[in-house]
């Protein structure tokens, strides 16, 4: 389950609480003939209202679409620091970015020639002089299949 299903399941709770609240529902008790049919009819469009907002927010990630080289990072970098402090492991699934894009933040990676994809948690920056998009750690460089290549077209979408 993706974190926008799991956020819009989180909302729908509450909405639901409140809408129980709000007609004086308490747990075993039983909610009036007349409250029913009006807490029914609040709850189907709790529900409408969030699998809106759910579509909308995928439509929202889909269309904020990055492509471009993706290269990988090798035993050199390993045990430095990287631009957001942490420690760079390159048997972690990280990346560096030659774009301004906000540190410390999940992104899929799709490997565009054969679909394999892997989530990267953003924590380095890289010089946009090299002409790639994302430098990978070694680990997700393997998922990706792509460390015999060096270098591969991807397509980066963020994950919430």
């Amino acid at each position: 389950m993706s974190r926008i299903q799991i956020f819009c399941l989180w909302i729908a709770g509450i909405l639901i609480a409140i809408v129980c609240l709000a007609v004086g529902y308490r747990a075993g008790g039983s909610v009036p003939r007349a409250m029913s049919k009006e807490l029914a009819l609040d709850l189907a469009s709790a529900q409408a209202n969030v699998s809106a907002l759910t579509d909308r927010l995928v439509a929202q990630r889909e269309s904020f679409a990055l492509t471009g080289v993706a290269s990988h990072y090798g035993h050199i970098e390993d045990g430095l620091p990287t631009a957001s402090g942490e420690i760079f492991n390159r048997l972690a699934l990280t990346a560096a970015v030659s774009i301004p894009l906000k540190l410390k933040a999940f992104w899929r990676i799709t490997r565009i020639d054969n679909g394999r994809s892997v989530v990267v948690w953003i924590n380095d920056v890289l010089p946009c002089k090299w002409g790639r998009l994302v430098d990978l750690s070694e680990a997700a460089a393997i998922r990706l299949g792509m460390v015999k290549e060096g270098l591969c077209m991807i397509r980066m979408t963020p994950e919430y």
